[in-house]
């Protein structure tokens, strides 16, 4: 096996269990719990939850290291479904796709079950108390939110997603 080769398998290997790695605080995994919908804020949920159509986590400022709790998330598909999900105590808001109906949000894991997955491109804004943030431009087709929204800004980041400036 040539070097490319093994290189190609140790990345392969390394994709297949990223939720299984230890990933401390400061590559964004604060989370309290290693498992269930509080755990790794943050980071990329679609790399191991292919159940979801979108994921991500909500800070109250840029700075911040945990999440909060209680804002909703606010998406608009390419069809014009709008949904409404709550973050969770983590931070952490979560779509699946499961069922053939659209049920209520459960606020306390933050998470939303749909019928069917986002057309994308989607359109978001997070909502907190009276303070609304609208995202400058629409998703187009990653729907885990970390992907572009990592904990530093740089120049395929944006920075995390935030409530007040």
């Amino acid at each position: 096996m040539d070097a490319v080769s093994r290189l190609l398998l140790v990345l392969l290997l390394l994709s297949s269990t990223a939720c299984e790695l230890e990933i401390g605080e400061d590559e964004g995994g604060e989370g309290e719990e290693d498992e269930g919908p509080y755990h790794r804020p943050g980071q990329a949920c679609l790399a191991c939850h292919g159940e979801f159509t979108t994921a991500g986590t909500v800070y109250l400022r840029a700075t911040d290291s945990v999440g909060v709790e209680g804002a909703e998330v606010v998406i608009t598909d390419a069809t014009g479904w709008e949904i409404r999900v709550p973050t969770n105590r983590a931070g952490n808001f979560m779509v699946e796709v499961k069922g053939d109906r659209e049920e209520s949000p459960d606020r306390e894991k933050g998470e939303l079950k749909v019928p069917r997955r986002l057309d994308f491109p989607i359109s978001v804004r997070v909502i907190y108390g009276d303070v609304e943030q609208v995202m400058r431009s629409r998703a187009h087709r990653e729907g885990s939110c970390a992907v572009c929204h990592d904990r530093r800004v740089t120049e395929e980041s944006v920075g995390r997603i935030y409530v007040l400036e």
